[in-house]
């Protein structure tokens, strides 16, 4: 389709003033954006297919989707050069930055400008034996579990710190069964009777109502975490200057900048890309600070418990997490502060 053509020049004029003097000889010419396939890869491509269009043509890119079957398959591509930038979980960013060259360039906001979501725990709304998240602790041995990806933000990392630790649960040892799926097939696993309780994004309501609100009315939320910024958008460090001020540049004017018609159609577009967005806004690694603390408190919590190990080696373990906790909590602060 045609688009938005005007904005062109606004764009290019914002790539020139930012990108930096000793510019790349090189130039890429394909991008390969990485999906994770929190839902099948048909609605995945349909959810984001104008956006990448857009991405193509006012980047001048092609611009290639990347489904990958869950998080380690977009982070592992990334990391052997296989995709350029992606869409992930906070959760799963740790590790694309740390270990695939990853670098965070823009944060997820939602229609209403929100920057966050919750994990949520859901049950059939007519299972009366679940009324609360204490049924689900308490009856944990003849219940059957259906949760997210381990490197999931919000279907595996914030449960297991807020709920499952707390309550000194490791789900593979005290639930009957636990099953690992996408937010869509935990959902529809509780739906079918499958699984007595899931755990997904809130996102995954909004994402599914027009294709299964049987589904999406069934449900009957038990447990909601606090608020979760939302996810990033990553590119790879190493990528040349030119390309990544480029990307960086369509990411946070679509939606911005523009005639009130260019504007007003960008954001119809987001409005339909991944269950629904308002324009990205600009962030950077500093956004994990509170997932690391959370995946060190887990950390913790394994050391503790570990066996077959002297209690001299698991005192100098437990005093370098916390030691980490301490150096991130100076930096979360020093953030707040503006310094």
């Amino acid at each position: 389709m045609r688009f938005f053509l005007p904005i062109m020049i606004l764009f290019m004029s914002l790539i020139s003033t930012i990108a930096l003097a000793d510019e790349p000889t090189e130039e890429l010419t394909t991008i390969r954006f990485g999906i994770i396939s929190t839902e099948s890869a048909d609605n995945l491509r349909s959810q984001w297919g104008p956006w990448i269009e857009a991405f193509a043509q006012q980047t001048g890119y092609t611009v290639e989707p990347f489904f990958a079957p869950d998080y380690q398959g977009v982070i592992e591509a990334m990391r052997f050069g296989q995709v350029e930038v992606a869409t992930m979980g906070n959760a799963a960013a740790m590790p694309a930055v740390d270990r695939a060259g990853a670098e965070i360039f823009a944060q997820r906001v939602s229609t209403s400008g929100i920057a966050g979501y919750h994990s949520v725990i859901v049950v059939r709304d007519d299972n009366t034996a679940l009324q609360s998240i204490d049924d689900i602790v308490q009856n944990a041995a003849r219940l059957n579990a259906a949760l997210g990806d381990p490197n999931s933000t919000s279907g595996y990392l914030v449960p297991n710190f807020y709920v499952w630790e707390r309550h000194g649960i490791v789900p593979q040892e005290h639930f009957r069964n636990v099953t690992f799926a996408n937010h869509e097939g935990n959902m529809l696993a509780v739906f079918n009777g499958q699984a007595d309780f899931a755990v997904f994004s809130s996102h995954t309501f909004g994402r599914n109502m027009q294709r299964h609100p049987e589904a999406v009315a069934a449900m009957r939320v038990v447990w909601r975490s606090p608020l979760i910024p939302d996810s990033p958008l990553v590119m790879r460090s190493n990528l040349p200057e030119m390309t990544k001020n480029r990307i960086r540049a369509f990411a946070l004017t679509f939606g911005h900048i523009g005639s009130p018609e260019e504007v007003s159609a960008a954001r119809e577009i987001l409005a339909n890309t991944g269950g629904g967005m308002g324009p990205w806004r600009g962030s950077n690694n500093h956004q994990l600070i509170p997932f690391r603390q959370l995946d060190l408190a887990k950390q913790r919590t394994a050391l503790a418990g570990r066996s077959g190990m002297s209690e001299a080696d698991r005192a100098r373990e437990l005093a370098a997490i916390e030691a980490q906790l301490s150096d991130l909590e100076t930096m979360a602060n020093l953030l707040d502060k503006g310094l």
